[in-house]
């Protein structure tokens, strides 16, 4: 009882902390003969264990799933997460470690013993059929790796890797070009995985030599209608299988693969660095530093739901990636995501309420603008008054500035006439002299010739 109350607390605590889950899954080792070099403090109750001490430090997550959890086991306890996309939800699960830890295995699985994607397809169609008689239901899916910082579409492998990350009006992250196919059930999904699954590039590495070089990110997009009410929710989930980050030095990689150890190992830098802004609660958290990160800005650091899953080895000579891996999921824990939000369009009953309830919020602002209006038009016209006596007294000068200007322009015509008549005597006296002149000297040539 002691334990399951201490559980309930730690649950308890995690809703009030924010919707981010921190999982860890225990690999079992290559051989069976082999000890293992992890313990697990809890396991006088096995279903229920949530620390792990690796090298003398106890690590404490949501669970932990030791060698004899199977994928049922671990897709249960995620189960509730994950399924919430149909709720109108975001969800974002995503598996990181070294490689050959068990991603791959914990997010994809096998043919006999599916994983986290099937599992998870499965389940939701599931609940569509469930709901079927009051919702109908359209479900997408798309398939995408990333891969040395180039998105390549597992769908349309032919589009090459220049597919671009944008952001909408609404500020949500989108690819405009990926394919996104629609499936009626799960047939449809396993057949569209498939088809990724062959074109997903490989590598081979001495450490794992069946390991992926390149992040995988299955979406799927869903979007319900409530038959009675018209609401429509939207949700999306990304299933994420990240590279594995491991020391170059020991997976004796060169040339192509070394540049691909180096890309995954910054890509997975990028997105410690953008936890650890939240975690900080950073003004500015980087996540435009990778394309993993800008694909998955919405999802790390908006109002969805985030799971992790951290995988680790058993054995001994893995002890240092083993404590890596946790102490960076530990601060991932500690981060604060808030409280998750569902993403719905009401339907047109709910629409109305929704409406009159806004209007009359608009209607109480708008008389409180009318309020505050009629206040400043009484400032206004009292500061009207004023300014209307000071324009009357300015109109005022301006007549008597004009009149005055009438009267010089009169005098100024007057004295111009005046003027003139002076110009026209001057001329008329001038032109009587010259002819006195001119006569009097015809008069002394004539007195000269007698």
């Amino acid at each position: 009882f002691f334990f399951q109350d201490r559980r309930r607390l730690f649950n308890e605590i995690q809703e009030l902390r924010g919707n981010i889950r921190v999982f860890c899954r225990v690999r079992p080792p290559h051989h069976s003969n082999t000890p293992l070099a992890v313990s697990f403090p809890d396991s006088e109750d096995s279903s229920d264990q949530s620390r792990i001490q690796v090298g003398g430090k106890t690590f404490e997550f949501d669970r932990v799933f030791g060698p004899q959890h199977d994928q049922h086991a671990v897709y249960q306890a995620a189960s509730g997460i994950i399924t919430s996309v149909v709720d109108g939800y975001n969800v974002c699960v995503f598996a990181y470690g070294q490689t050959g830890s068990g991603k791959t295995y914990t997010m994809n699985g096998s043919a006999r013993n599916r994983g986290v994607n099937y599992r998870a397809l499965e389940d939701l169609f599931g609940l569509i059929q469930d709901r079927s008689s009051n919702f109908s239901f359209e479900v997408q899916v798309a398939q995408l790796e990333i891969y040395n910082e180039q998105i390549r579409d597992l769908l349309q492998p032919e589009r090459g890797t220049k597919l671009e990350i944008k952001r909408s009006l609404d500020g949500a992250s989108f690819i405009p070009d990926l394919e996104w196919v629609t499936v009626q059930d799960v047939r449809d999904v396993w057949n569209v995985m498939e088809r990724a699954s062959i074109n997903r590039a490989k590598g081979a590495t001495d450490t794992n030599e069946h390991s992926s070089r390149s992040h995988l990110v299955v979406s799927v997009q869903l979007q319900s209608r409530n038959l009675h009410t018209g609401a429509i929710s939207r949700g999306i989930l990304h299933l994420i299988d990240l590279a594995g980050s491991e020391r170059v030095s020991r997976s004796n990689v060169s040339g192509d693969r070394l540049k691909e150890a180096q890309h995954i190992n910054k890509s997975l830098a990028a997105l410690g660095d953008v936890f650890m802004a939240l975690l900080a609660k950073s003004h500015h958290i980087p996540y435009r530093n990778s394309k993993l990160t800008y694909l998955l800005q919405d999802s790390l650091g908006g109002d969805s739901k985030n799971l992790m899953f951290v995988n680790t080895s058993s054995e001994a000579e893995d002890v240092p990636e083993t404590l890596t891996s946790l102490n960076f999921a530990s601060r991932v824990a500690k981060i604060q995501l808030g409280k998750a939000y569902k993403h719905t369009d009401f339907g047109d009953t709910q629409k109305a309420a929704r409406t009159i309830k806004e209007k009359e919020a608009e209607l109480a602002s708008a008389k409180q603008d009318c309020t505050s209006m009629q206040q400043m038009m009484e400032k206004l016209s009292d500061s009207n008054k004023t300014q209307q006596f000071r324009l009357d007294e300015l109109e005022s000068r301006l007549e008597e500035e004009r009149a005055k200007y009438a009267e010089a322009t009169s005098r100024i015509l007057r004295l111009e006439e005046q003027l003139a008549q002076s110009h026209q005597i001057l001329e008329d006296e001038k032109r009587m002299s010259h002819s006195l002149v001119e006569e009097l000297r015809e008069q002394k040539r004539t007195v000269f010739r007698r």
